[in-house]
């Protein structure tokens, strides 16, 4: 009743990249009649292929147009780049150019916001069907409920246009890619974790969470949006709390991801070294 992939697909939260990838090859599995089919390489991703593996050519990003990056969180990119230029890949900081212009962020976040939206009405529709009842107000949280009325609100017309400034975001970054470079280094977030209950919606405020979100969404989101592959490493700390540090690979390459945080690792071994909170 509804198409298999959407703007985020979950994958595990792991102590080691052996277990993040030996549970990507028992997921990671095509069906009949799936739309989209990601091209393999590397397979499996559960290997030792990441002692071989050749100087890669890596671009970084640390800002955003959108929010400033705390200096924590760009200081984790530069020890990452410090460790990824010392086993001997080249390390530069250029990034796609879409992901840096004011006006295309702009749009790419209404682009994003609509589609959102738009899937969970859909969601809604489809959970009423199943559950027998309409999804009422008190079934979810307050930010889910004004989303999927704003949802309800939008034509298709300004659904398809959606579509439309996403594909051309895909293009455009697969471009970056294909001129030679092989990952993108990016904080996780532009700041440390937040407070608990920061990013709880109100009833009074049912956007809060939206709002409050965006520093902790402006490196990811866009490849939500792109279908290519990411993993957040624990590089970094800010008072005694974790800060990660973001790869993303071309379309289809979960495999460069893996050797090279496979190669951070044995540098870092960050499953004993936890930052003192942790879970």
């Amino acid at each position: 009743e509804k198409e298999e992939w959407g703007v985020s697909i979950q994958h595990v939260v792991s102590h080691t990249v052996r277990d993040t990838s030996a549970i990507l090859d028992a997921t990671a599995i095509n069906f009949p009649g799936d739309g989209v089919f990601a091209p393999e390489f590397g397979r499996p991703y559960f290997n030792e292929n990441f002692h071989n593996l050749k100087p890669l050519k890596i671009g970084i990003k640390v800002s955003d147009p959108r929010v400033e990056v705390n200096p924590d969180c760009i200081q984790a990119v530069h020890n990452a780049a410090s460790l990824l230029s010392d086993l001997g890949h080249h390390v530069e900081e250029t990034s796609p150019e879409a992901l840096n212009d004011t006006e295309r962020v702009s749009e790419l976040g209404w682009a994003f916001g609509t589609n959102w939206s738009v899937n969970i009405a859909a969601n809604f529709a489809y959970l009423s069907k199943r559950l027998g009842r309409e999804i009422v107000e008190d079934d979810v949280e307050p930010g889910t409920w004004f989303l999927a009325q704003r949802g309800k609100e939008q034509s298709a017309i300004n659904f398809v246009k959606a579509q439309g400034v996403m594909a051309n975001l895909r293009r455009e970054l697969a471009g970056w890619w294909s001129s030679g470079f092989d990952l993108l280094l990016t904080p996780t977030t532009a700041q440390p974790p937040p407070l608990i209950g920061l990013l709880a919606p109100t009833e009074e405020d049912p956007i809060r969470a939206s709002i409050e979100s965006v520093p902790y969404s402006v490196f990811t989101s866009p490849f939500n949006t792109t279908g290519q592959p990411a993993i957040s490493l624990p590089i970094g700390s800010s008072n005694g709390l974790p800060v990660g540090i973001q790869l993303v690979g071309a379309y289809g390459r979960e495999d460069i991801i893996l050797a090279v945080s496979s190669q951070l690792e044995e540098m870092v071994n960050w499953s004993e070294n936890r930052a003192p909170f942790h879970a």
